[in-house]
């Protein structure tokens, strides 16, 4: 319905209902309430096509974004913005509108975290929380409080958007990653043991925390370090830095047979990793088996032409058996 007719009509109604009031010689309390509802009718009316008029450009915003993807996936339509961590079970449960509008500030809210501006985001987030109780918004209050380094009010904030959507798996994501910031502040002690057991709890696929927690065991020579690589390497089996730390670990304990196929995994999966070929030749060397030792610092020197520590072990172990020839690289 055109603007200017709906005026015509509104109009028109209203005479011809006064009209009708006042030839029927009605009270004038009866035409003030009469009057009254008829009011309150135009107003929804109003309020109706409001909403509808949004409702219009709401769809013909879906609409070019489809056509802008190519694509029919009515989700990626409602969800154009980069990063966006809106979780889908949340958007179902709000009007078109209102997706619009969350997506929106949500975006605004993502540039200003990436400015590090942090009171104008506490502003609209305070704002967007007195008008929908959503778990997203926690999140983004977790997001804020990382940004500004206060840890424990960000765990606050994510747990709160847990539970509000339990099923919100990037603030639980986030809050793992907060619990493995602090025991990364706390690397050898106890305390960055507990905290990255409390973002493996949150997390059971949290690679990095079972790869941290082991080498916090393994500082302490302790056996459950072997059990937390094991743990990163489910997650992860080509991991070669796990397998590199694993025969760190083996090595401090003396057991260099079980350090040896670990330094072995991790040269199946880089051929060329240097450290882990060094590591190698040391082993050769405690068991006292010059000529091994002198056979994996040569392919050292093989990738690495110029490494000058390498090239002197060589010589120091030609200089202890004579019946040892290792032909330096550029010699």
């Amino acid at each position: 319905m055109k603007k200017a007719s709906l005026i015509v009509f509104l109009v028109s109604s209203l005479a011809l209902i006064t009209n009708i009031l006042i030839s029927a010689k009605i009270t004038i309390p009866l035409v003030i309430s009469t009057l009254i509802g008829l009011i309150g009718f135009l107003l929804s009316l109003l309020k109706d096509i409001r909403q509808h008029r949004e409702q219009r450009e709401f769809e013909f915003y879906v609409s070019e974004k489809i056509k802008d993807q190519q694509n029919d996936d009515i989700e990626d339509a409602l969800a154009p913005f980069i990063n966006s961590y809106i979780p889908k079970n949340e958007i179902k449960g709000l009007s078109e509108t209102e997706r619009w509008e969350v997506q929106k500030i949500d975006k605004k809210i993502l540039l200003l975290l990436q400015k590090s501006r942090f009171d104008e985001v506490e502003k609209i987030l305070n704002v967007l929380n007195k008008k929908y109780r959503l778990s997203f918004i926690r999140k983004r209050y977790g997001d804020l409080y990382l940004g500004t380094g206060d840890f424990q009010l960000s765990i606050k904030n994510y747990k709160k958007a847990l539970s509000l959507n339990n099923k919100n798996h990037v603030a639980r994501e986030y809050l793992a990653i907060v619990f493995s910031k602090i025991a990364l502040e706390n690397m050898g002690t106890k305390k960055a043991i507990f905290y990255y057991k409390k973002a493996i709890e949150t997390n059971e696929l949290f690679f990095s925390a079972h790869y941290n927690l082991g080498i916090e065991y393994a500082k302490m020579h302790n056996k459950l370090a072997i059990q937390s690589f094991d743990n990163a390497l489910k997650i992860n089996p080509k991991a070669e830095r796990v397998y590199i730390s694993l025969g760190q670990y083996y090595s401090s304990l003396r057991n260099y047979t079980a350090a040896e196929e670990s330094y072995n995994q991790a040269l199946k999966l880089n051929k060329n990793n240097t450290f882990a070929l060094e590591c190698l030749g040391y082993i050769f060397l405690m068991k006292n088996d010059l000529i091994e030792a002198g056979r994996f610092f040569q392919k050292v020197l093989t990738i690495e032409p110029d490494n000058d520590r390498i090239k002197k072990l060589i010589n120091d172990i030609s200089k202890i058996d004579d019946s040892t020839e290792i032909e330096l690289i550029g010699e």
